[in-house]
Order: C-alpha cells, then sequence, then structure tokens
C-alpha cells in the first residue's frame, strides 16, 4: 500500500474559491499482484470542505528491460500496445 497526499493547490478559476492546504487530500494506493496486477485508488479529502478537484492518471508498463538487465539472449523484441478496456468497476489494461 502506498499512500500519498497533496502539495499546495492554488485557487485558479471558477472551480476552487480558495487555495487547498498541503497534505488535506490523500491518495491511497493498495497495489495487488497475482495472476494479474490489481491497484485500486482510494482519495479521502480531510480539508473538510467540498473540494472540485479533478483526477487524471497516465499508467504504461514496459517490462522489456527486466529481461535485458538479466541477460536473457533474445532474438527480437516482440510485443505490441493494447488499448485500455473501461467498465463500470474498473479499467482492464492488457486484455
Amino acid at each position: 500500500m502506498v499512500v500519498s497526499a497533496n502539495g499546495a493547490l492554488a485557487a485558479e478559476g471558477q472551480r476552487l474559491t480558495e487555495p487547498v492546504l498541503p497534505l488535506t487530500v490523500a491518495v491511497e494506493q493498495d497495489v495487488l499482484l497475482g495472476p494479474n496486477l490489481r491497484i485500486r485508488i482510494v482519495l479521502s479529502n480531510y480539508s473538510g470542505r467540498l473540494l472540485p478537484l479533478s483526477l487524471s492518471l497516465e499508467i504504461g508498463a514496459d517490462f522489456r528491460d527486466l529481461f535485458d538487465v538479466r541477460g536473457f539472449p533474445r532474438r527480437e523484441r516482440g510485443g505490441s500496445y493494447v488499448s485500455p478496456i473501461q467498465s463500470p468497476d474498473g479499467l482492464a489494461l492488457g486484455n
């Protein structure tokens, strides 16, 4: 589990009327590695007020270097990009 928090967020535009103090929005990442890699993200607001914030994620993975570092000989590098599939309860990568 990885827990982090926000830095200071300025009040810009029409969404925030006053700044958001540091350490008031917690981001909890629960990582489970089994047959699949599952990451559950939970946001918690400790500011005491409604915060109209946007959340965006950029996710990517490249395990090629694991094999290069360990010295496994390979004739060619395989693999391809697979677009994510969104469902009501999550996002599937690499299916």
